[in-house]
Parts: C-alpha cells; sequence; structure tokens
C-alpha cells in the first residue's frame, strides 16, 4: 500500500512504498521532497519490467 495519498507531500527519506518479491518485503523511501500525483498500481497489484508505480512531481 502507498504510504500517502494523491496531492500528500512526501519527505526526503520517508519511507512510502512497500514491495515484495519471493517472500522478501523491500520499502522504497523517497529521494527528495515530492508530491503524488498520480498513483499507477492498485494494492497487491504484480509489477514488471518498465511498469509504473506512481508519478511524483
Amino acid at each position: 500500500m502507498v504510504g500517502a495519498k494523491l496531492g500528500n507531500g512526501i519527505k526526503n527519506g520517508q519511507p512510502w512504498l512497500p514491495l515484495e518479491a519471493m517472500k522478501m518485503e523491500a520499502i522504497l523511501h523517497a529521494e527528495q521532497h515530492s508530491t503524488f500525483s498520480e498513483i499507477l498500481l492498485k494494492p497487491e497489484a504484480q509489477v514488471g519490467t518498465g511498469n509504473g508505480l506512481t508519478v511524483v512531481v
């Protein structure tokens, strides 16, 4: 589940997206202050190579 809602800000270093693969979980962290403008996947969706996850500005 994405850790923020559309239009919300996300701070540098903030955890915002857990990914699970092969029963291992990795948490993505923001690389800079941003704002979510679009979420491109649904919870529990399978993600393949080249799939976008979110759009941040």
